[in-house]
């Protein structure tokens, strides 16, 4: 009789624990029903599939979680393509900025250079002014200086020297 009696006080407390647990699950279902979800439907329009049921089968849409894993893998995988196309423009756009950066000081630079180059060319000049006035004819001499930059590159500047 103890025996029995034991057995009906652990079927008693699993009977609590699943009436307990039923209480509790379907707090859980109103409290998520009430949450307001405006998109939802859009949602499911979207995916071709709905998202929740009000009805619970044991075999539930079962190749919804197929489905939803596919979805996001290839999400996941334009994810990655746009990322790596961003990180392409990303490098173009710093080389470019690079690239307008040296231009710009080079142009900032340039007045400051033909000065240098008409001031050391302002001696040839005259001489030279000298020299075709002596002449009858009108001729022009154009002047060829290479100047070599920080970058390394080659800049050369043209003068002309024309005498009437």
């Amino acid at each position: 009789m103890e025996g029995k009696k034991t057995e009906l006080e652990k079927l008693q407390l699993n009977y609590e624990n699943l009436i307990y647990k039923k209480n509790y699950l379907l707090r859980e279902i109103h409290q998520c029903r009430d949450i307001t979800t405006p998109h939802l439907q859009q949602i499911e329009e979207e995916r071709g599939a709905p998202i929740g049921t009000l009805v619970y089968e044991e075999n539930l849409f079962p190749d919804l979680h197929e489905a939803a894993l596919r979805e996001l893998e290839e999400e996941k995988a334009q994810r990655r393509a746009m990322e790596e196309e961003y990180q392409q423009r990303q490098q173009l756009y710093t080389e470019k900025m690079e690239e307008l950066e040296k231009r710009r000081k080079f142009l900032e630079d340039l007045p400051k250079k033909v000065a240098g180059i008409r001031a050391a060319t302002n001696d040839l000049a005259k001489e030279l002014g000298e020299y075709l006035s002596e002449g009858d004819t009108a001729t022009a001499t154009t002047v060829n200086v290479k100047e070599v930059s920080n970058e390394g590159e080659d800049e050369t500047a043209k003068m002309e020297v024309v005498n009437e």
